[in-house]
């Protein structure tokens, strides 16, 4: 765990409140991608490629949380903002 939360914490510093992307062949440059990708491959097996859809890459982000139990992040799930706005419809990451 200490990779990863190393790498979290200066991501976070460097990189406030951004998201991040790395595509299904890449070499991950650290361990937030590779867990990344590791997660991208077992969910996608095989479809995982950057030649052939639907499967181009993973796309993750940083959350700090409180230790007290305390929500720190409001209930929220991802969708193609874009496709919602014209249609008004939510598409999960898997469609979008």
């Amino acid at each position: 765990l200490t990779p990863l939360k190393a790498d979290a914490m200066l991501l976070k510093e460097k990189a406030p409140g951004e998201t991040f992307w790395i595509d299904a062949e890449s070499t991950p440059r650290c361990s937030l991608e590779q867990l990344a990708l590791a997660v991208l491959r077992f969910h996608a097996g095989s479809e995982v490629s950057a030649d052939s859809p639907p499967v181009r890459g993973a796309e993750f982000w940083i959350q700090v949380r409180g230790s007290d139990g305390s929500p720190t992040i409001a209930l929220h799930w991802d969708s193609d903002e874009l496709h919602k706005r014209a249609s008004g419809e939510h598409l999960p990451p898997w469609l979008a």
